[in-house]
């Protein structure tokens, strides 16, 4: 197994969440943040920048300014909450932002969590996992053929009879490069504590052997970054996005871009 960065070579998409803050504490234009952050990101070598929904801004929106400003990055959402949306506007948004990137970005969807949709939206969290099947269903069409016609068949059984390639796979990853990992897990802690509260999180987390959203989160000096990037791509992830980089400080997200981005390069 490799022990260094330069001595893994992948067919790889490799990419970081952004969040168009640097400083919570300071006031900043979130757009004129996440454009220069893409920016640096793309200077690094990385291959894409996405964007998680927020109050401050709108996650497709964002990625539609971020992907004309930057040229050549790709962009995506990770993800956008279902609840509270109609499939025909989203798509109607998703189609723009495609439109304005010239077809560098991938619209990443969600069910979000019951305390939020219910205490912030003030939609009941029911059915979850049917809303967003036939919520995908409709987007999918409206994408694909610009019409809709609901319900249909499985759509994956239906796709791999019409011999169409196998789905892409996205893997978001929290975690940075750091020497002072004890300190990166504290904070690790107080930034996932939320997430052990939601039930489809508590069942990933159990299934991984963990007991919290933290222990997951992957810390370390280069090598252990580099490893766990690998370890993501041989489970059979397409793209591996980080998130959270800067549970470790500004330097710390600067040490992971660049690993990240040197990674990504290698498959140029």
């Amino acid at each position: 197994m490799p022990n260094t960065a330069t001595d893994v070579a992948w067919d790889m998409s490799i990419g970081v969440s952004v969040s168009g803050t640097v400083d919570a504490a300071k006031p900043s234009n979130a757009v004129d943040t996440a454009v220069d952050q893409a920016r640096e990101a793309a200077d690094l070598g990385l291959r894409s920048v996405w964007f998680g929904q927020r109050f401050d801004y709108d996650a497709i929106g964002l990625a539609a300014i971020v992907g004309r400003e930057v040229p050549g990055i790709e962009v995506g959402t990770s993800a956008v909450p279902i609840f509270g949306r109609h499939p025909l506007l989203v798509a109607g948004q998703a189609q723009t932002t495609q439109a304005a990137t010239h077809g560098r970005f991938a619209l990443g969807l969600a069910l979000g969590a019951p305390s939020f949709v219910e205490a912030a939206l003030g939609v009941p969290f029911e059915r979850p996992v049917a809303r967003l099947r036939e919520f995908l269903i409709v987007a999918r069409q409206v994408l694909e053929t610009g019409q809709v016609d609901f319900p249909r068949p499985a759509i994956t059984r239906a796709a791999e009879q019409a011999g169409r390639p196998a789905p892409r796979i996205v893997a978001c990853v929290a975690g940075a490069v750091t020497d002072d990992v004890a300190a990166a897990r504290e904070a690790a802690i107080a930034q996932t504590a939320f997430y052990d509260r939601v039930p489809s999180y508590q069942r990933v987390v159990a299934l991984s052997g963990a007991q919290r959203v933290a222990e997951l989160v992957v810390l370390g000096d280069e090598d252990a970054v580099a490893a766990s990037v690998r370890r993501h791509f041989e489970a059979g992830a397409t793209d591996v996005v980080f998130t959270q980089t800067n549970l470790a400080g500004e330097t710390g997200r600067q040490r992971t871009w660049k690993l990240l981005g040197e990674l990504a390069s290698m498959d140029t």
